[in-house]
């Protein structure tokens, strides 16, 4: 599984690992990895970059548990 990716900008990081990422934040972190943002939902936006994360794309379906340490989203998922 591929880790997140580094993000430049500190305070965008810092936003991650509080878990307070608003949609054009994601819309960002989308856009360095490629992924055109267009309008979609935020959570829609979150599982495409999960896949290109190499994890699976599952945030906020629903599940309790996860495996999926490695994940970016793990803890603003599951909270």
């Amino acid at each position: 599984m591929l880790r997140c990716l580094a993000i430049s900008d500190q305070t965008l990081e810092k936003q991650i690992k509080e878990h307070t990422m608003k949609l054009i934040e994601v819309q960002e972190k989308a856009r360095q990895m490629g992924i055109k943002p267009r309008k979609i939902k935020k959570a829609d936006l979150i599982r495409i970059i999960q896949t290109g994360e190499g994890n699976q794309p599952c945030f906020r379906m629903g599940d309790k548990f996860c495996d999926q340490m490695d994940c970016c989203w793990r803890d603003d998922c599951l909270t």
